[in-house]
């Protein structure tokens, strides 16, 4: 069989130069990139090819660079750290297609390890770092994980794992550290760990090369990584997403040019969440980028920082960070002679804009193209304020029940209160109607079909049956109206919708309303005994900045509502507040875990 690292750049050579002048997108040439990115899918029989191909290309440039250490690992460096985890796991008896889970905060040895589980294939069973480490033992029992690597960090002596009662091993992040051993564990572990140096050479006389890093045979229907769903408005479940899921995701971020070849990424969203891992991490390596890790959930000031070294091509960013980015910039302008000046006069507002978009960018790090806001819905504020602020931005909507993507358009053609165009060259969509008194004309729940959907929950097989239908179709649980043009247009959650008496009141955009204004970090808004409540908890970072005493914590909470209910219609209102002290239990993509609050 022709390999399909030649038919793909095959192609290139004779399209690239016919649009050489203009900058592709989905969007522009639908057909034609819906039917080249089909060839390349049922050409690549195998995709973790994808990765073996890129390291080998790259192998002697950077790959991954630790922020907090300045730790840099070549392509080459991290191929051959991975190749000793694949040789850990085979001494130790973790066999293909095996179950093996990872708890960790951002770092160079989470991306090294969950890469190594992916590409030896096993089943990398993802576990976010915002879980206490019981929760996590739990949910690898739940999925049946034989083994499970675990940040040091986050590891505490003396753990419970009789809910995890099928774990044979737990290890520290790098495989250096035996830190459990259950029912079922290979003998001499201690040892194994000791002697993989002289392993690995036994394995490579000559050393790592480029032509080790070959990829195994995995079938299109394997089962590479286990995620667990966000969880806002429910216990998370495990989604199993197949190698064809993963696949074409990488292959539709690498087409969009997400993250180019040579170009910097800079990780803001948590591995734990399938955004910083489908698209931060294996996506960049596929496409041979350079990866810059943080932690996760870092001070805004610190990842200002990080953009600084980084310096970004294109950025995959919260609501949240990019509303603290805007606060900052308008806050440095307003400071500055020049735009005191501009700001008080009418005629120059553009020069003022165009000063508040140079101060944007240079947060950024001063290089990045385009701003990608994993967000269901933006507030009409902020898409107003990034507007005003001349910024190349766009929304984009996915879950992870299909591996990520589900609508995207890029910025030159993104349109305001939308999620993007369908990407239909990897899936369908439709809006069923529900019976919902009061929703918009054309509005229903969201449904998506194609090659990305999940293979279902773990061990939930009636819970499956009822979110995917006997011929494929997964309801998403979301609220939309799609235009004649595929523009998709999410209102919000089903199961957060507050009923009253003038129509259905969708939370989620009066929270995003609330974190626009100023003192105010995370919000929800709940139905308490018929009173639309908000539990509220304050930016004391905003506080100290401004000399704020926290005894002004209400009269602030009390402007913000209030700013609110200004720009909302009478159903909207919000009657009641609530000061939360103690920080919102939020998910790896930054939302508020909601169950928790009812």
């Amino acid at each position: 069989m022709v390999p399909e690292s030649w038919i793909t750049r095959s192609i290139s050579l004779v399209v690239n130069p016919l649009f050489a002048k203009k900058r592709l997108s989905v969007g522009d040439y639908p057909i034609f990139f819906a039917t080249l990115q089909c060839f390349d899918y049922f050409c690549c029989m195998n995709f973790l090819k994808i990765f073996s191909d890129s390291f080998q290309d790259n192998w002697d440039f950077p790959a991954v660079t630790d922020i907090a250490s300045g730790l840099t690992l070549d392509y080459g460096v991290l191929a051959s750290r991975m190749a000793r985890m694949h040789t850990l796991m085979t001494e130790l008896g973790v066999h293909p297609g095996a179950k093996v889970a990872i708890y960790g905060d951002n770092s160079i040895d989470w991306a090294t390890t969950y890469m190594a589980i992916v590409t030896s294939g096993r089943t990398a069973v993802v576990l976010p770092p915002f879980y206490t480490l019981d929760e996590v033992i739990s949910f690898a029992g739940m999925v049946e994980s034989e083994y499970i690597f675990i940040d040091p960090a986050l590891w505490q002596p003396g753990a419970d794992f009789e809910t995890a009662p099928t774990i044979k091993l737990a290890l520290s992040l790098d495989g250096t550290t035996l830190l459990y051993e259950g029912l079922g564990s290979p003998e001499g572990v201690k040892h194994k760990i000791a002697r993989l140096d002289f392993s690995f050479v036994d394995r490579y006389p000559h050393g790592f090369q480029p032509q080790n890093a070959v990829a195994p045979n995995l079938p299109a229907e394997s089962i590479v990584s286990i995620f667990f769903t966000a969880g806002t408005t429910g216990t998370p479940k495990a989604v199993m997403l197949s190698a064809d899921s993963l696949e074409a995701n990488i292959i539709y971020g690498m087409k969009n040019g997400f993250h180019p070849r040579r170009t910097n990424t800079l990780v803001t969203v948590s591995f734990g969440n399938i955004w910083g891992c489908v698209f931060d991490l294996m996506t960049s390596l596929a496409s041979g980028a350079h990866v810059f890790v943080t932690p996760y959930n870092i001070p805004t000031h610190e990842v200002i920082e990080a953009l600084k070294v980084a310096r970004p091509h294109k950025i995959i960013i919260s609501p949240r960070l990019v509303h603290s980015f805007i606060h900052r910039a308008t806050r440095r302008v307003d400071k500055s002679p020049l735009g005191k000046l501009l700001k008080q006069t009418t005629l120059f507002n553009p020069l003022y804009q165009l000063l508040l978009k140079h101060k944007f960018r240079d947060l950024l790090g001063g290089k990045c193209v385009e701003v990608i806001i994993c967000s269901d819905a933006m507030s009409p504020h902020l898409e107003w304020t990034l507007r005003r602020a001349k910024v190349n931005f766009t929304s984009v909507y996915g879950l992870t029940e299909c591996g990520g993507i589900v609508s995207y358009t890029p910025a030159a053609t993104w349109r305001p209160g939308t999620v993007g165009r369908i990407a239909s060259a990897l899936m369908e969509a439709r809006v069923v109607p529900v019976d919902i008194p009061g929703l918009t004309p054309g509005a229903g729940e969201l449904q998506i079909h194609g090659m990305t959907v999940m293979k279902g929950y773990f061990g939930e097989d009636e819970l499956t049956r009822q979110v995917v239908s006997d011929d494929g179709w997964l309801s998403t649980g979301d609220i939309a109206v799609i235009s004649a043009k595929g523009v998709i247009s999410i209102l919000g959650r089903i199961d957060s919708i507050i009923p009253t008496d003038q129509g259905p009141v969708f939370p989620e955009r009066l929270e995003l309303m609330l974190i626009t204004q100023k003192g105010i970090r995370s919000a929800i808004v709940v139905d308490r005994d018929g009173v639309m409540t908000a539990i509220i908890e304050p930016d004391y970072d905003y506080f100290k900045r401004h000399d704020i005493s926290r005894d002004d914590t209400t009269h602030i909470v009390a402007h913000a509502v209030n700013e609110v209910n200004r720009l909302t219609s009478l159903r909207e209102r919000i009657v009641d507040f609530e000061v939360s002290e103690e920080p919102l239990l939020l998910t790896a993509k930054g939302t508020v875990r909601r169950y928790e609050y009812f």
